[in-house]
């Protein structure tokens, strides 16, 4: 009885592949991203920038989204106290834990008095729960595509 063996040689790693296939997930994320931070301003009478950046270093890969606007930070963690009157009628724009941004109604007075709170928007976490399981699946393809 005659046994035969035969090597088989794996094929080479490409990691410059690899990596050109992950920033490529990335990038589409950032721009699906960049949509959603988006409809949370879409009728707000001053203009939001939001800067998403792309980290990838070693096994870790991450979009890291943020802006310096001071009206969409305390909105997205609320507030204790809110220093305003709200004709009645008033409509926000915002609802808490709701990605977009609806035409509101009423216009909000300065006050000196405490009036309750803002309640926080958490846009940031919402989005995050929203994006996640899309964003995993593009990165696995991405990962499987690379090992092809």
């Amino acid at each position: 009885m005659a046994f035969m063996a035969r090597p088989i040689v794996p094929k080479q790693f490409r990691t410059a592949a690899m990596r050109g296939f992950l920033l490529s997930a990335l990038n589409q994320e950032r721009a699906n991203l960049r949509t959603s931070f988006q409809a949370t301003v879409a009728t707000w009478n001053h203009s939001v920038n939001f800067t998403i950046a792309i980290s990838y270093k070693g096994n870790d890969a991450r979009l890291l989204a943020w802006t310096d606007d001071y009206v969409w930070n305390i909105l997205n963690s609320g507030t204790m106290n809110r220093y305003s009157i709200l004709p009645p009628g008033f409509v926000p724009k915002t609802r808490p834990r709701v990605v977009g941004s609806l035409a509101g109604r009423g216009t909000a007075r300065k006050s000196n008095k405490s009036r309750g709170s803002i309640a926080a928007r958490e846009w940031n976490t919402v989005i995050m729960e929203l994006h996640e399981p899309v964003f995993n699946q593009r990165i696995a393809a991405a990962i499987f595509k690379g090992f092809r």
